[in-house]
This record gives C-alpha cells, structure tokens and sequence, in this order.
C-alpha cells in the first residue's frame, strides 16, 4: 500500500524522478496533445461510499492516484477524512487510530493534505478527557498510515506557536516537513527532528506548498498588500514573484499555491480593479526565465491556478462570463485556459463540476469534486482517456 517515510533525506529534486520518467511515458503513449491536434481527455471515476454524508468532497492527491477527501453532514457539524486508493477503496483515518490516538484526537479539518510516503497533515482536535466531545481549536498533525503488518496509524501532533491553541497545515513534502500559518506570526514550517520554527516573513504570511527540494511558495505580507513568494528554504528570506497590476487601492496583491519540479511556480495575481475591487487572474511564473503569465479567464473576471505537473499542466477555478460560480479549468501552453468538464468523456448527467478545490499530479490524474444530478456531492478521480 504505502511506502514508509525515507530514512536518509536526499534533498535533490530527483525524489520524484521515477514518477515524472513514467508519466512522460504515459503521456508519449496517450499524446496529450497529440500529433494529430487533439486536445488532452480523461475520464471520470466517482467515488462513493454508503458511509458518505450528504457533502463529501476531494482535498489532495498524490502521485500514486490516491485522493485525500472529507465527507459532512448537511450542517457542517460532524466530518470524517478518508483516504481511497484505486483498487481498494476508501479508508477512514479516525477508523485506523490506536486506541490510546483514538481516545485523544478526533481528525477533521477543511486543510489536509497527502503525501507520497503514506503521511497524512492537518488539524484535528483534541478530545475532552472526560467526555471524549473534541473541543473547538484546530491542532496540527502529522498521520503515518498503516504499512506493512502495521493496522494502525501513528499520530504526531504538531508544535503550537507560544501562546496560541491552534494553527494550520497547508503542506507536507516525501520528507515529512510540513507548511502552514496562523495569524499574527510569520508562516509556519516543521520538520521532524527540529519541530517547529518560523519562515522568515513578516506577520500573517502563509507557506502554502514544501517541494521535496525544500523549496517554498506562499504568500508574503508586505506592507499592506501581499505577494505571491518563493523561498530557497525554510530559513532565508523570499523572493517576491511579479504581480500582473496593480488592485484597488493600488497595492499589489498575490498568492503562490504550487510549484513543479522544473521551477513553475502558479497561483493568482493582482490583474487591476474594478472601482474599489481588485481582479484577480490565474497566473505562472517561470524561475529560470523571469517570465511571468497571465492565464487568462474563462470568460469571466476571475480565476486561480491551484496545481501543476512536471509536464506543466495547469489546473484551477475560474467564473464564466454568465455565471459567479468557479468552474475547473485545465490549462496548457498548446490549448490554453479550458474548462476540464468539457473535455471529460463520460461526464454524468445532470452533473455540475463547480469545484472549491482541484488537483493534478504526475500521471496527469486530477482529483476534483462534483455535485451529481440528486444533489449530493462527492470527490472524483479523472484519468487520461486513451484513445
């Protein structure tokens, strides 16, 4: 199932050299965008469970194709995470704890995410020791699955800042090393041996994604704006990534969400205003070049790129120009921005694919989240279509 965490820590952008070799494979196999001009396809696997609550969605994807994803209720009051892996099918983290984890830690949260070592980081919450009822604050953990003979999962739970009673995960790369932030201190980041430390950064800033290489883009306060932000490490100061314009009040304004192993970073820019809004436009920055992209719309005035492969597909959310809602969208230098339901062969019917969140990974494999036609809504795995 899970490979266990490396021992030694190779830092070289290599770790995920295999995976990337057989995706470039597959994608010679498939011809994403072809020879003959056709434009990339997948088709759609929807995952469900009798378990599922009525809102079930997908949070993160690894290069395995397992989605990471958490299933409500219609209030919003009670939650589970669940991981499913292809062929096997789903399994619920707070199902697999020790009992002695079981009694302390309730795993929820709307910010998890899935590496590819079988590790599990995000905020759970604490359990009352004489009630068990899991109380408000949003602590950090870091999950290790089940592997080998093992049948439980070990839990760590991660450093607060001092002072405070919660704080949230946004990343974690092969190496165990994770990204987050909590208002009022410079954006996080743990690592197993050290623990917690801070980036350096000013106040508010958020660390949004850890490459295996150490690398880290996020979001940087700087004075009142923010920009999108690339840091070497964990312990030197960002570099800022250009904004497309200036927004409202003429401040520039950014987030980095992901970067590939061959230094594209994406994410979402300043783009200009509207009155006193700023319009936000998806956007690439290439490291080596300097150049900076402005994605562009589906039509509508805004969008963010979430996610990118080492074959530098896009994917992400923009509204339409007849509809607020975000849809998914894919994006390649050949096709340009597309919306992903259009170019899904076996899209269901009646369905909508307005997603909050979308992921792609090394084999081209997209975990979003759709709303079926009875209403109910459920994380669904996309895999290239082979002609």
């Amino acid at each position: 199932m899970y490979l266990k965490n490396p021992s030694a820590k190779i830092r070289t952008r290599l770790a995920r050299a295999l995976t990337f070799t057989s995706a470039v494979l597959l994608l010679a196999m498939i011809g994403a965008v072809n020879a003959n001009g056709q434009s990339p396809k997948w088709t759609m696997t929807v995952i469900d469970d009798p378990s599922f609550l009525a809102k079930t969605t997908a949070l993160s994807l690894n290069n395995s194709g397992h989605v990471l994803g958490r299933s409500t209720d219609p209030n919003g009051q009670n939650s589970e995470l669940f991981i499913y892996e292809p062929g096997i099918g789903i399994t619920f983290l707070n199902d697999v704890l020790s009992s002695d984890d079981a009694t302390k830690w309730y795993l929820t949260g709307y910010r998890v995410t899935l590496n590819d070592a079988g590790q599990v980081a995000g905020e759970g919450r604490l359990r009352d020791p004489f009630t068990g009822i899991p109380g408000s604050d949003a602590r950090p953990f870091r999950l290790t699955l089940p592997s080998g003979s093992s049948s439980v999962a070990i839990v760590d739970e991660l450093d607060l800042p001092t002072g405070m009673t919660s704080s949230y995960v946004l990343d974690l790369n092969d190496f165990g090393e994770v990204v987050g932030y909590k208002s009022g201190v410079p954006a996080l980041f743990w690592s197993p041996p050290q623990g917690l430390s801070f980036i350096p950064s000013a106040n508010d800033s958020v660390a949004e994604e850890i490459e295996n290489s150490g690398e880290i883009v996020g979001r940087a306060v700087v004075g009142s704006g923010s920009r999108a932000a690339y840091w070497p490490s964990h312990d030197v100061q960002a570099a800022l990534i250009p904004y497309i314009a200036l927004g409202a009040g003429n401040v520039a304004r950014g987030v980095a969400r992901d970067m590939n192993q061959n230094g594209l970073i994406v994410g979402q820019s300043s783009a200009g205003k509207s009155g006193n809004s700023t319009i936000y436009r998806a956007m690439s920055y290439n490291l080596s070049s300097g150049q900076l992209k402005n994605l562009g719309t589906l039509g509508g005035n805004a969008s963010i790129a979430y996610s990118v492969n080492g074959m530098g597909y896009i994917v992400g959310l923009s509204n339409t120009k007849n509809s607020s809602t975000a849809k998914a969208f894919y994006y390649t230098n050949s096709t340009g921005m597309v919306e992903l339901k259009t170019a899904i062969t076996n899209f269901p019917t009646g369905a909508l694919l307005e997603t909050s969140e979308v992921r792609i990974n090394e084999l081209n494999q997209i975990a979003v989240t759709v709303t079926l036609s009875d209403g109910r809504t459920r994380p669904a795995l996309l895999r290239p279509w082979l002609p």
